[in-house]
């Protein structure tokens, strides 16, 4: 928030479709999610395929981050961006947040 953004945190545990719906609701640009163990790689997977299911993919930017991605993976997934930390993630989003214009 100190950065210009306004966050709507969803918590943890949070279903793909929850993300799809606060997305839609309150016109994100970004939607960025932090997978901190292996067995959340697979929801992060799962909330991107859904935005595309949906046909919502094109008006919003999926980021993620956390202890148990990479830049890597984060590409081979289709995500439009990582961050490693909190402070890069605020380079990114602005970053992301352009490439919508």
């Amino acid at each position: 928030r100190a950065h210009g953004f306004r966050v709507v945190d969803l918590g943890r545990n949070v279903a793909p479709s929850a993300f799809v719906t606060a997305a839609e609701e309150n016109g994100a640009h970004v939607v960025a999610m932090s997978t901190l163990m292996t067995t959340t790689r697979p929801l992060a997977e799962s909330t991107l395929n859904l935005f595309g299911e949906v046909g919502v993919r094109a008006k919003h930017r999926l980021a993620v981050g956390g202890g148990c991605v990479t830049r890597e993976w984060a590409g081979v997934m289709g995500f439009d961006g990582y961050s490693e930390d909190a402070a890069g993630a605020v380079d990114l989003c602005k970053a992301l947040t352009k490439s919508l214009s």
